[in-house]
């Protein structure tokens, strides 16, 4: 970061990749930054992502997000807990924009697959 950020807002898309290469939009959530970055959200699928996403990283637990500190996320898998109920086997993106007044502040974009183990 190369300023400090007292308050910022998420805005994530979740996004299953369909065989023919298009997007269906599975999710699109706005929070509050600095209440998720507090775990507010802990009682939702966005929530127990955050838990195990903390215990991997070195991201801050509440605002403000000081400048000058690189913020890393390490061997993250996901786990079949995080996925609602009978998924199904598929690609997927994430985007996330972190924004500071709806000034894009950091862009993160995490692509993955569900593989079932038969």
């Amino acid at each position: 970061m190369n300023q400090t950020i007292d308050h910022f807002d998420i805005h994530a898309t979740f996004d299953l990749m369909k065989k023919d290469k298009s997007r269906m939009n599975v999710a699109d959530l706005k929070m509050d930054g600095c209440r998720y970055l507090g775990s507010m959200y802990q009682n939702n699928i966005v929530g127990k992502l955050f838990k195990r996403l903390k215990s991997v990283s070195n991201l801050p637990s509440q605002c403000p997000v000081m400048k000058g500190k690189l913020y890393e996320i390490r061997n993250y898998t996901f786990i079949s807990d995080e996925f609602p109920p009978g998924a199904p086997e598929s690609k997927w993106q994430v985007r996330i924009k972190l924004l500071k007044r709806s000034e894009l502040v950091s862009n993160i974009f995490i692509e993955g697959s569900v593989v079932y183990n038969t």
